[in-house]
């Protein structure tokens, strides 16, 4: 999976302050939003970690990862986007549910891609990474 580089938020906050393309709110939200987006790298490290584990090891770990991402993920919900940035926000907010859903799939499926509902989820996964990009990338354009 590709995921985020590190600061692509900053670096996009930056140009459109700078320039004035994004309302106040929503460059509010952008940098409130920015540490969700950070933490996606830690979470597939996380999981790739856990995978390396012996299987007792690697439920408890996958476990205090959903843990983790079910916490972020009620956080991030607690923002409040304004329109500007509510295609972000909603790609963001569905790339968690998706990490949720499929964290539950590896702790009651196999755990690994051949399972075919771990590997939709790791498609979906990928699938709302490259959105959520895209989105970001859009505002920055603007």
């Amino acid at each position: 999976m590709n995921w985020l580089a590190r600061g692509l938020t900053g670096a996009i906050l930056g140009s459109l302050l700078g320039c004035g393309g994004l309302s106040t709110q929503g460059a509010r939200y952008l940098k409130q939003s920015e540490p969700y987006q950070l933490q996606l790298p830690q979470f597939q490290q996380q999981l790739k970690q856990s995978s390396q584990l012996a299987p007792e090891q690697r439920v408890k770990s996958i476990q205090q990862l959903l843990l983790q991402v079910q916490t972020q993920h009620q956080q991030l919900r607690q923002l409040a986007p304004p329109k500007s940035v509510l295609a972000v926000h909603a790609e963001l907010d569905a790339l968690y549910a998706t990490m949720e859903e499929f964290l539950k799939a590896c702790l009651t499926g196999s755990g690994d891609m051949s399972d075919p509902k771990i590997k939709k989820l790791a498609g979906q996964w990928s699938e709302h990474l490259d959105k959520l990009q895209i989105e970001l990338q859009k505002l920055e354009s603007h």
